[in-house]
Order: structure tokens, then sequence, then C-alpha cells
């Protein structure tokens, strides 16, 4: 390209705008498999990199803010990538089709995970999102079979259509509690997904929403049977909810827990307890052998949201139960069902 054109200009074969600032086009017919993208470029621009299939890493600088629409779509053979820290924007299809990716980060600056980014991205089996996304647009991890489990933040408030859907490893998910819509075909074809915890604040479910999600058992309700029998729902659509087992007024988040030679160390949350039931809270963490045998038991620090504690390890130790209880003595359940934790 001439050194005169005004407003692009050419590195080995790359193009970029006059300046350098924005990556347009990766040249297909180059057979190098790992590329960097120069210093100084802030945006990768709509299709800079689809179909380079030879292309196995890139790296992108720092100065990087955003992703353009299908920037590395059909990469099949793109196996590693980091996203900066300073990223704020990854636009629809960016990652689609981008086989080879087997994990992701995804930077604190994004707040939305926009249409179909990662479908079709059949290798990925984690994905790191950041704690202040707000939105999961439509079929956004749609056909991301390896994914075995995926942290949802407490941030999100939206889940698009089919933004889960036919990701058949999947094996469990919590909606947060901003959620109020389970959209259509959002979870279809998770054929692997046994356990879902579903906040009260979701008035409503799609149609074939959990459709051929045939291993479903269990249905962790935030709210009452009542409250579940009045929610808008697509029941005939949604045949494995009428199979699975309804656990209502579940409010306990999925724990984190992590094990060493001597110790237990357990934290997990509680969605939305009213005042008065945290004052009147008691919580105790019990331990089980293989055969559902109790080894010890323990009561639990609880400050109000979130469940603490240090537990004694041991061979035997199988799984572990947390109950929630009134602090009167009735021994009447605030949570009806406990979280199941297996070691």
């Amino acid at each position: 390209m001439s050194p005169q054109n005004n407003d692009y200009s050419s590195v080995d074969g790359v193009l970029f705008n006059k300046d350098k600032t924005i990556i347009l086009a990766y040249a297909k017919y180059k057979i190098q498999t790992a590329y960097a993208i120069p210093n100084g470029v802030t945006s990768i621009g709509e299709s800079t990199f689809s179909w380079g299939s030879g292309l196995t890493s890139i790296n992108i600088p720092d100065s990087v803010t955003g992703i353009g629409e299908f920037a590395f779509s059909q990469c099949s053979g793109l196996t590693s990538i980091n996203i900066p820290s300073g990223v704020t924007s990854i636009e629809r299809y960016a990652f689609y089709g981008c086989k080879g990716l087997t994990s992701i980060n995804i930077p604190d600056g994004v707040k939305s995970i926009s249409e179909s980014v990662f479908e079709g991205c059949n290798g990925l089996i984690s994905i790191n999102i950041p704690s202040g996304l707000t939105s999961i647009g439509e079929s956004a991890f749609e056909g991301c079979r390896s994914l075995t489990n995926i942290n949802i933040p407490s941030s999100v408030i939206s889940i698009a259509a089919y933004a889960f859907s036919d990701c058949d490893s999947l094996t469990s998910i919590n909606i947060p509690t901003g959620v109020t819509s389970i959209k259509e075909f959002t979870f279809s074809g998770c054929s692997s997904l046994t356990s879902i915890n579903i906040p009260v604040s979701v008035t409503s479910i799609g149609y074939a929403a959990f459709g051929g999600c045939k291993s479903l058992t269990s249905v962790y309700y935030g709210g009452s049977e009542d409250e579940w029998n009045n929610m808008e729902e697509e029941f005939v659509t949604n045949e494995s909810l009428l199979n699975a087992n309804i656990y209502y007024n579940n409010r306990l988040t999925k724990s984190v827990v992590e094990i060493n030679n001597d110790n237990i160390f357990l934290k997990t949350s509680i969605n939305d307890l009213s005042e008065a039931e945290k004052q009147k809270s008691e919580v105790f963490v019990v331990l089980y052998d293989e055969s559902g045998a109790v080894t010890d038991s323990y009561n639990a620090v609880y400050n109000g949201s979130e469940i603490s504690g240090v537990l004694k390890n041991s061979d035997s130790v199988d799984h572990i139960k947390v109950f929630v209880w009134n602090k009167d003595g009735s021994l009447k359940p605030i949570i009806n069902v406990p979280e199941y934790i297996s070691l």
C-alpha cells in the first residue's frame, strides 16, 4: 500500500487505519501460527481475523479497549488468547466458532456479553465472568459443549434466549437473584444438567427454556410452592421441570469449599432472608460419611448474609449439608432444603 494513502496503512500484509490505532484486516494467506497485535492499537475491527484457521495464538496488547463484531470468528485453530484488562466491549460473534479455545478470561470492565460471542466454542472448558457483568446476550454460550460449569455473578440481571442452549456438559447452574425471567430455549439441550437454583425474583419461564434437559432431577426455588405455581411457565414445553423434584424456599447459593489435609474451609451465602429471619437464624454444618452416617457437626459463623466455617477433615468425610434453623428451639427450618456438598 502506498505511504501516501490518506486512510489506511499496511504492515507485513496486515491492514490498519492511517494512525495504526485500529487493526482492520489480517491476511488470510499468511502461514504463521502466532501473531502479536502491535502496541498502540486500541480497537480490533469487524472480522479482522475471521476464518484465520491457521492461527493458534494471538497476543492482544494492553492498549486495546474494544473487540469488534466477528473479530476472531471461525478461527478454529486458536487455542489461547489473552483479553487485556482495559477491554470494555466485546461485540457480537467476536469468538464465534473458535473450537480450539479451552479457557478465556473476561475483563472486569466488560458489562455485557453480546449475542453469540462464544457460540460454537465447543472446546471451551472454563470461563471467568467478571463480578460487574449485568447481561448475557442471546446464544452467548450456545453449543459450548465442553463447558461443565459456569459462575454467573450476582450482578447479572438479564439472560437472553438460547444463552446456554446445547451446553450438554453443563451439570448445574445458579440463576442470580436479579434475574426476573428465564427466556425461551435458554438451557434447552443441556442434557447433563442435573440441578438448577432459581431465585424467587424469577416470575416467568419461557418456551422450551429447559427443553431436552433429560437429566434434570432437582430444582431449588427461592419462593413458596404457591409462588412457583403462580409463575408464568410453559410447562408443556418444559417437561423436565414437571419430572424434577422442586424444593421450595431454598435460598442457599453454591458454596466455596477448600480442602487441605487437616481442614475443610466452607463459605456460602443466603439470599433473600428478611431482617426478622436473620435475627432468629442459627446455622450448623453436618458432616457425613459415604453411607450417610453423621461423623461430626459444627455451629457455623453467620453474619446475616454469609456463612463460614472451618471443619475438621478426615478420610471418612464424604459430603456436607448446611442447615439454617430458627433459634427458638422449634427446629423449624428457615430454609427447607439444606445445601448438599460432595467432597
